[in-house]
Order: structure tokens, then C-alpha cells, then sequence
């Protein structure tokens, strides 16, 4: 977590980091309606049954996409969510967008990065970094090109080039 909040963090505007008890549902709700950006690293966990019960596992609590996706966010922009089955489809309506990371664009962000299966440890560091590095750039692109690029450059080291290293993470949004 603290490496991919630290390449977070080369990123333009005002922080605020929420970490252990203090990432409570209430707090990071309040959060996500006073930034325009969010990146939340912490745990999924995909219902496939009935996809409004998928959430996020905060230290103080879970998080539902429900509860998401009855937020009204105007100042949104980028969410990048590094929790496993974050844009996981149900079973029911698997060629419908109703994962934990489609709340994220009902209640406004434009851009939202997540993970469609349970990732390595090591590989969410690696691909945040390399992300919000090309985010940060001069003539940084949007987050599609950016996690574009973040892919590629991951496909092209050889410990990496297998789908299952890569695969996992998409972005929603225009």
C-alpha cells in the first residue's frame, strides 16, 4: 500500500491519506466528495449472486457498491481502485456493467481503473507506479492511455509478459 501511495502522490492536487482505523466507510466517503481523485488500496471482494453486495473491505468497515452508487460526485474525475474484483461482473447480468468500479461511475468519476481477479501482491505496486508515472509526464495522457502504456511496459519485461500479470486491470470511461 504505502508504495502505491507514494506514486499517488506525484500526482497534482490536495491529499489526504486515510490508512488502518482511520479508513472507516464514513471517512472515505467523505473524502471521495471533497477530491476530484481517489485511489483506494485495500481489499474486494466480488457477489456474484447479487453484484450491489460486492464492496470494498476498509479497515473500519466494508464499503458496498450500493452505498457507492447512491453518491452524487460532480467534481470527480479518476479513481483507480487496486482491490481484487473491483470490475467484476455477477453471473446474472455478466455482459452488464455492475461491478464495484461501475458505482465509482455512477456517482461520477469519468475514469475508473480496477481489477477484474484476485492480483499478486507485488503486481499492484508495480502497475499504480507505473500508471500515475505516466499520468505525471509532460504530455501525460488521460488514464485509458496511461494504464495503456503502464500495460505495455509490463507485456515488454519478460518476467511479466504472461496475461496473468496484466490482464486482470481495465479502465472504464470515455
Amino acid at each position: 500500500m504505502d508504495d502505491e501511495l507514494t506514486a499517488a502522490s506525484h500526482m497534482p492536487g490536495r491529499r489526504q491519506r486515510l490508512r488502518d482505523t482511520e479508513a472507516t466507510p464514513d471517512a472515505v466517503l467523505a473524502a471521495l466528495r471533497t477530491h476530484t481523485r481517489a485511489h483506494l488500496a485495500c481489499h474486494g471482494v466480488r457477489d456474484p449472486g447479487d453484484p450491489s453486495h460486492s464492496r470494498l473491505l476498509l479497515s473500519g468497515g466494508e464499503l458496498t457498491r450500493r452505498e457507492l452508487a447512491t453518491e452524487r460526485l460532480p467534481n470527480a474525475e479518476f479513481a483507480y481502485l487496486s482491490a481484487c474484483h473491483s470490475a467484476a461482473a455477477g453471473e446474472e447480468l455478466a455482459d452488464e456493467v455492475n461491478p464495484v468500479a461501475s458505482a465509482f461511475q455512477l456517482c461520477g468519476y469519468r475514469h475508473v481503473i480496477g481489477s477484474l481477479w484476485t492480483v499478486q501482491d507485488a503486481m499492484g505496486p508495480l502497475l499504480a507506479r507505473a500508471v500515475y508515472r505516466n499520468l505525471a509526464a509532460p504530455d501525460g495522457p488521460g488514464p485509458a492511455y496511461a494504464l495503456h502504456r503502464a500495460v505495455a511496459e509490463l507485456r515488454a519485461h519478460g518476467d511479466y509478459d504472461d496475461p496473468l500479470f496484466w490482464a486482470w486491470v481495465i479502465h472504464s470511461g470515455p
